[in-house]
C-alpha cells in the first residue's frame, strides 16, 4: 500500500509521464527493510530538472519516508532503448509494474523486445503495461517558464557531486553506476546487477550448464 501511495504522489511530480516499480517489490521478495525501487519515465530535456526536483521532494521527508521513494532510474520518452541486453536487466524490465502512463510503459517494452529472447512471457508484460493508469502530472506547474539550458546546467551539477563524492571509484564503474546523460539518469552505488549476473554464472557452470 506504501508502494502504490509512493508512485501516486510521483505521477503528480512535473514531467514524470511514466512510474514503474522494480527492485525486489517487484518480484515479490522484498522484505519490511526493503526500500521502493521506481523506474520514472520522462519528458524529454527535463530528466535533470525532474531528478534534482525529485532529490528536494525526497529530502523534505523523514527518513523512513524516504525508502518509499527510490528513483533510481529515470529515461526520456524519446530514449526508451536500455543500455544493457542481459538476462538481468531484461528480468528487470519484464518483472517492472507498471502503474502510470500506460502508452509509455507498453512502448517502454517494445522498444526492449530483445528481453523476449531471455524471459518467457514477454508478451503478457506488454499487455499489463497497457493496463496502468493514466498519468496525471502537474500542467500548471509544467507551464512554468523555464531556461531552455536549465536542465544541461543541472546535469553538469549532478556530474561534478557524483565525481567528487564517489571519487574512490573507478572511473569506468562510476560512469556506469551513475548514468549522466541527457536522456539518461540512473543511481545504483552498488552494482547489483554485475553481483547477479556473476552468480548466475558460477551456478550454472557448476551444473555443467551454458549461462548464454
Amino acid at each position: 500500500p506504501q508502494a502504490l501511495q509512493a508512485a501516486a504522489l510521483l505521477s503528480r511530480i512535473p514531467w514524470v509521464r511514466g512510474v514503474l516499480i522494480t527492485g525486489a517489490l517487484s518480484k515479490r521478495s522484498a522484505t519490511p527493510q526493503s526500500d521502493v525501487d521506481f523506474l520514472l519515465l520522462i519528458e524529454p530535456q527535463k530528466i535533470w530538472t525532474t531528478k534534482s526536483l525529485l532529490q528536494g521532494f525526497r529530502k523534505l521527508l523523514p527518513q523512513k519516508t524516504r525508502e518509499f521513494f527510490c528513483t533510481n532510474y529515470l529515461l526520456s520518452t524519446e530514449n526508451l532503448a536500455l543500455d544493457e541486453r542481459n538476462l538481468y536487466t531484461a528480468m528487470e524490465l519484464v518483472t517492472a509494474i507498471p502503474l502510470y502512463g500506460p502508452q509509455l510503459c507498453a512502448r517502454l517494452l517494445q522498444e526492449n523486445s530483445w528481453a523476449a529472447r531471455f524471459i518467457p512471457g514477454f508478451s503478457n508484460a506488454c499487455l499489463r503495461a497497457e493496463m496502468a493508469h493514466p498519468c496525471p502530472g502537474a500542467p500548471l506547474l509544467e507551464k512554468l517558464p523555464l531556461p531552455p539550458s536549465l536542465d544541461q546546467k543541472l546535469l553538469s551539477v549532478w556530474d561534478t557531486y557524483w565525481n567528487q563524492k564517489y571519487a574512490w571509484l573507478p572511473e569506468k564503474t562510476r560512469l556506469q553506476r551513475f548514468k549522466r546523460r541527457p536522456e539518461t539518469a540512473t543511481n545504483h552505488l552498488h552494482d547489483f546487477q554485475e553481483y547477479v549476473l556473476k552468480e548466475y554464472e558460477l551456478r550454472t557452470r557448476q551444473v555443467g550448464l551454458s549461462c548464454e
